[in-house]
């Protein structure tokens, strides 16, 4: 139900957008309807969660080359119906839209885009019935994620975006520049990064309904063009584990040096009867801001996996907190979680530029006696590949060159390769069961 804002918002927009002339009972453009080298078309609008009829949507009619025709636009009455001129016979396509902006555009019939659009045939002293529409409030657009999350000053990237009630997207920012949209739907948009100054920035969606908010999900870097930096480990792994779990789970770190990088994997159970949580936040460690970089559910249905990672800003002693969904139920005996630390340094110092590169995740459900992480290919050289992967029973290191490997305190395993500038697939070593594991690939300049 509209407030009361709402409604008189509606009803301006619907007084003021267009002249409307009211023809038995239903609001038309000016022309006339039954002109001789022409027809009209009509319809109902209804809002498609409530199914009531809409007052004041506008409707449109362009070429099927996308041209506005000059005919005058007809807005529903109250009982959300309209009848709308056109002065020449063919092919059009015709567009709803609410200049309260209430509800999110569309062309006949429920299409997105005029690119999707279905035309409707016009012909000569006729008046083509039922073109109609029902209309969904309109929503702030919200973005989860984006891929790749860095790319060069010069643009050029191809970034596709997810999120949800993307769809009608109308700019995509990179910061403050527009970037160039090549596709969109409810849930993802892929647009070309342009041109910018090395930064991290906020990749934001604008509809009708609004700009998306601002967060850690949304961010891309814009690297300057140089040699990547050297990366390698500083001291071993932080591990902590805990059966229940609790709302809110600790561990101690204390990362050496302003600039470095902490890489963090969490793992959650929640077995038959207890709900699924997810960590819904991370602080602390001296990090000012926590990235998730992947979060998945398992194919057993009762575990999670999550990559984190975020910039050292304040070196020395600190405790991160992972803050975690509403379903993980405190003291529930059989919940349980376990989160595991290491930290990275570039050869650039405190000046490093970070960025996450490429995830993956490797979930089959079939028993094997060398478990492996996802195999991933790095866009640059010397990155850091760093994951997490666990087995019902116990696990041991693999040998796959370059890689290092930890147990951890709940005697599953997380693995670590300094510098990747090829494809990587870390395997371990276990007696034959089921595994699943997750991974990613930083880099630094």
């Amino acid at each position: 139900m509209l407030s009361n804002t709402g409604v008189a918002a509606r009803a301006i927009a619907y007084a003021v957008a267009i002249q409307l002339v009211v023809l038995s009972g239903l609001t038309m453009g000016a022309s006339a309807a039954s002109a001789a080298t022409g027809g009209s078309i009509a319809g109902a609008v209804t809002n498609a969660s409530s199914g009531g009829a809409l007052r004041g949507i506008c409707v449109s009619v362009y070429t099927t080359a996308g041209a506005r025709t000059a005919d005058a636009p007809a807005c529903t009455n109250a009982q959300g119906v309209y009848r709308l001129a056109v002065a020449k016979t063919g092919s059009f396509d015709v567009q709803f839209s609410d200049p309260a902006r209430v509800y999110v555009s569309q062309w006949y019939s429920k299409r997105p885009t005029q690119a999707t659009a279905n035309a409707v045939q016009v012909r000569a002293g006729r008046t083509t019935s039922n073109i109609n529409a029902a209309m969904a409030n309109a929503s702030v657009p919200t973005v989860s994620g984006v891929s790749p999350t860095s790319g060069p000053v010069a643009g050029g990237t191809s970034v596709t975006i997810t999120g949800s009630t993307l769809s009608g997207a109308s700019r995509v920012s990179f910061g403050s520049t527009a970037g160039t949209i090549t596709s969109n739907t409810a849930t993802q948009v892929v647009a070309t990064s342009p041109a910018e100054s090395a930064a991290t920035v906020h990749i934001t969606v604008t509809t009708a309904a609004g700009t998306s908010a601002t967060s850690s999900a949304d961010q891309f870097t814009y690297q300057a063009t140089s040699t990547p930096a050297s990366i390698t480990t500083v001291g071993a792994l932080y591990t902590h584990t805990n059966q229940p779990s609790h709302q809110q789970e600790t561990i101690s770190v204390s990362p050496a040096a302003a600039g470095d990088e902490l890489a963090m994997a969490i793992e959650t159970k929640f077995p038959s009867g207890v709900p699924s949580f997810t960590a819904a936040g991370v602080s602390g460690g001296g990090v000012t801001t926590w990235n998730k970089a992947r979060s998945y559910l398992t194919i057993d249905g009762i575990h999670g996996q999550e990559l984190w990672w975020g910039v050292v800003t304040a070196p020395g002693p600190s405790t991160i907190t992972v803050s975690y969904t509403s379903g993980s139920t405190s003291g529930n005996s059989e919940s349980a979680t376990s989160l595991d630390v290491q930290e990275f340094r570039s050869s650039s110092g405190a000046s490093t530029v970070w960025s996450l590169d490429v995830t993956g995740v490797v979930d089959t459900g079939v028993s094997t006696t060398a478990p492996d992480y996802p195999t991933l290919t790095p866009t640059s050289t010397n990155e850091a590949y760093f994951g997490y992967l666990a087995v019902p029973g116990s696990v041991s290191a693999g040998s796959t060159p370059g890689v290092v490997y930890q147990v951890d305190a709940r005697g599953n395993q997380c693995a670590y390769d300094q510098s990747v500038s090829s494809t990587i697939i870390p395997a371990a070593s276990s007696s034959s069961q089921t595994f699943f594991s997750i991974g990613m690939l930083l880099k630094a300049v």
